[in-house]
């Protein structure tokens, strides 16, 4: 079968147990002494569990469509001296086993409380009829309805994107008043920032140390040019260098 994609799953489990003694081939005479030797009368207890699977679809507007529906059975038989069901344990067991090996998950316990109190029943029923073979016939079924709910789909699906748009409104509060920066806003800033560093290195504005030590120089400058002249003209006039300056 395709992939089927459950929504919803509803399973369920019922039973029944009835007295099939009178279906059971029992020679002799039913009616014999009860004075007489008998042998042990059997207690013949027959599990059938029916397995019932049921695959529908219900689309959105709830109409509900079966897409699959079968059945599978397991069957298991046990037989033993019918005095035994009073050793509560051992009669606990036998059945427990019987009802594990055909598929029986829960509700154990109930049914098997159910079975021993059937079997005890019918030998107080047929006790002296001189039947050899008592019968119980146990019928679990356990139905198992799977269902591919499309307006579900459409339920969940509005549900994720009520979610997916509350996480992108949180996101918004989250980085309320900043604006992205566009490629072209960055550029521009960048360019500004680089005009502004070149003009900066060009026209640097000068220390105040810078400007005294130029002043210095100048004058130096100035007085070397001063002695100079001076020492050309005493030297044509033959007469000392003056010292003032």
């Amino acid at each position: 079968m395709e992939h089927f994609e459950v929504y919803q799953e509803k399973d369920r489990l019922g039973f029944e147990i009835r007295d099939i003694t009178a279906q059971l081939d029992n020679p002799g005479n039913h009616d014999q002494n009860p004075t007489s030797v008998q042998q042990p009368v059997q207690l013949l207890v027959k599990f059938v569990h029916n397995f019932h699977y049921k695959f529908t679809n219900t689309a959105i507007d709830r109409t509900e469509t079966t897409i699959r529906e079968y059945d599978r059975i397991k069957e298991r038989s046990c037989g033993f001296d019918i005095d035994k069901l009073k050793d509560y344990k051992y009669s606990f067991g036998i059945f427990t086993s019987m009802l594990l090996l055909t598929g029986v998950r829960i509700r154990r316990e109930a049914i098997v409380k159910l079975i021993i109190n059937g079997g005890l029943k019918i030998r107080n029923k047929y006790c002296y009829r001189g039947r050899q073979v008592l019968g119980l016939h146990v019928y679990v079924r356990s139905e198992y309805l799977r269902v591919r709910c499309n307006f579900c789909t459409v339920g969940r699906g509005t549900r994720m994107m009520e979610a997916r748009l509350a996480q992108l409104t949180n996101d918004d509060n989250s980085n309320k008043g900043m604006v992205p920066a566009s490629y072209p806003a960055i550029n521009k800033v960048l360019k500004r920032v680089r005009v502004g560093s070149t003009s900066a290195d060009d026209g640097e504005s000068p220390s105040h140390d810078d400007v005294e030590e130029e002043g210095r120089e100048r004058k130096r400058r100035k007085i070397r040019v001063h002695s100079e002249v001076a020492e050309k003209e005493s030297i044509l006039s033959g007469l000392p260098i003056s010292s003032a300056y």
